[in-house]
């Protein structure tokens, strides 16, 4: 199986189909169907003037079988309110996926400092995952020592990316894949991982198994066919 970690457009069943609460809750309401999920209220579209009722949405949604995963949620230094709005909204995602036992995908830009910082307060147990993450050397070492997880995309189309520099480098035990929304397939982004780490597509796909396993993103009421 190409398990794909993050995707707005697949919706095959293994595909991790992220759902984003809008503003207006209709893209949120309208999207439950059969495969599974991840949802969660993205900071470009914190509702400043109800966000109570987002996450009430939120937390009905987030308790389905069906979303295994919290998010995406986190900080963005350039889009979005103000950066203490954006905070209290990723606590409670933090918070929400904790009670659950749920992972937590992650979307930061220019805010990774702000990020280890909560971290280190709140001292999280449940798996961190950055999605589509191209981020340098320093930054990836300092995710790594707070164990936090690493999802790869089209950015491995070009070998001098930060992402092909950080997945030559690390443990394929902290890896996972994704088309997020990129035309790319994820076929093709798994040969592209698989040749620069020099092993078989098949052996990649092994690793990214027993990854997703690892983290609890395989519902264990499901048989699987690696």
């Amino acid at each position: 199986m190409f398990l794909n970690l993050h995707s707005h457009n697949q919706t095959d069943y293994f595909t991790l189909r992220n759902i984003i609460l809008s503003q207006d809750n209709e893209l949120f309401i309208s999207s439950e169907q059969d495969g599974i999920f991840s949802v969660g209220i993205h900071p470009w579209f914190i509702d400043e003037n109800d966000y109570q009722s987002q996450k009430n949405v939120l937390t009905e949604w987030c308790a389905k079988p069906s979303v295994i995963a919290v998010g995406e949620s986190g900080l963005d230094r350039l889009r979005g309110p103000d950066l203490e709005t954006q905070k209290t909204v990723f606590v409670d995602h933090i918070e929400l996926a904790e009670k659950l036992s749920k992972p937590l995908i992650l979307h930061c830009v220019k805010c990774y400092s702000e990020i280890m910082g909560i971290m280190n307060e709140l001292k999280p147990k449940i798996p961190f995952i950055f999605h589509g993450f191209n981020n340098n050397e320093q930054i990836a070492d300092q995710l790594l020592a707070h164990d936090c997880y690493f999802s790869l995309g089209k950015a491995l189309s070009f070998p001098d990316s930060n992402a092909s520099k950080l997945l030559r480098r690390i443990d394929l035990d902290r890896l996972f894949l994704e088309s997020d929304y990129s035309e790319l397939p994820i076929e093709e982004i798994y040969k592209l991982a698989a040749d620069q780490r020099n092993i078989s597509t098949d052996k990649l796909k092994e690793v990214i198994f027993a990854n997703w396993k690892k983290v609890g993103l395989l519902p264990s009421d499901k048989v699987y066919e690696k």
